[in-house]
């Protein structure tokens, strides 16, 4: 089978170890050091970084719907590829940022079956997305936009399907957040509603990401001019998310609403609030603090 062939060469030839793992690796067991978790894949904790390492990466995915996308798998299918590769014992190289030589790892039989269930081979577009990708997409860009939707979990409404179809016929593929921008749409498609207007709803995620980034400035502003016990003691709460997060967020939000719809809407920052203590009395200031929290 070609399909378990390619799974064979991907392990064979490396996983890598990117620096996010890393970190959780060090986290998780407190040392950096794989072959320590490698000795014993089958502890809980192990088993989960394992599940985490052998998830096929977006370089993987775009080369398994480049040579299989068009193919139609079954259940069937699935489960028998798995079987082989459990049967067949296949020895995966593990490669790890500083050193010269992968390390070599006999994949768990769970592993593997996570490994090939991540790929959601058995997937194909419903018949308004496959026909729409048919008019619409560019031949160039159909593996990479079919990697992305593979790895959803959608039942595809009309909306959903108009946003996409607005983003492959207006967004130029050549420019180099096209990526970043179609991975970002695709990640908040589950939540537009199927009566909702699509500009509107990018309108209303911007307004939160806008929310959310100053109520995360006006925390870092309070945490440079006082320690945290005291914020705790004021009944101040950490903002979610980081200022860059949310930043990032309302441009990509922003330049999706200028290349799909033409336009964009701004707001406003709101007035900062004076927590001078002389000219605020403290019970005053304590209200500012549990209003601007809540």
């Amino acid at each position: 089978m070609a399909l378990a062939r390619w799974v064979r060469q991907v392990l064979q030839e490396g996983i890598r170890l990117d620096p996010s793992l890393s970190d959780h690796l060090e986290a998780t067991f407190g040392s950096a050091d794989l072959s320590a978790v490698l000795a014993d894949a089958t502890s809980s904790e192990s088993a989960s970084f394992l599940e985490l390492l052998f998830f096929p990466d977006s370089d993987m995915r775009l080369d398994f719907e480049c040579r299989f996308g068009d193919h139609i798998f079954s259940d069937r299918e699935e489960a028998d590829l798995v079987q082989s590769l459990v049967r067949s014992a296949v020895v995966a190289a593990i490669r790890v940022p500083g050193e010269s030589s992968p390390l070599k790892f006999q994949v768990p039989d769970f592993a593997l079956t996570a490994f090939v269930q991540r790929l959601n081979m058995t997937w194909q577009p419903t018949s308004p997305l496959g026909a729409m990708l048919a008019r619409v997409a560019a031949p160039e860009a159909l593996p990479r936009v079919r990697a992305r939707l593979r790895l959803l979990r959608l039942s595809w409404h009309p909306v959903q399907i108009v946003l996409i179809e607005r983003f492959l016929a207006r967004f130029p593929w050549s420019e180099e957040d096209v990526d970043a921008s179609f991975a970002f749409l695709t990640s908040i498609l589950a939540e537009i509603e199927p009566d909702e207007e699509p500009f509107a709803f990018l309108v209303a995620k911007k307004y939160f990401y806008f929310q959310a980034l100053c109520k995360a400035e006006r925390f870092e502003r309070l945490r440079q001019t006082s320690n945290m016990e005291t914020l705790m003691l004021q009944g101040a709460r950490v903002a979610h998310g980081s200022i860059a997060q949310w930043r990032e967020q309302m441009r990509l939000t922003d330049r999706l609403c200028q290349l799909l719809y033409g336009k964009t809407l701004f707001f406003q920052q709101p007035a900062e609030l004076t927590l001078d203590a002389a000219d605020q009395p403290a019970d005053r200031q304590m209200s500012d603090l549990v209003r601007m929290f809540s």
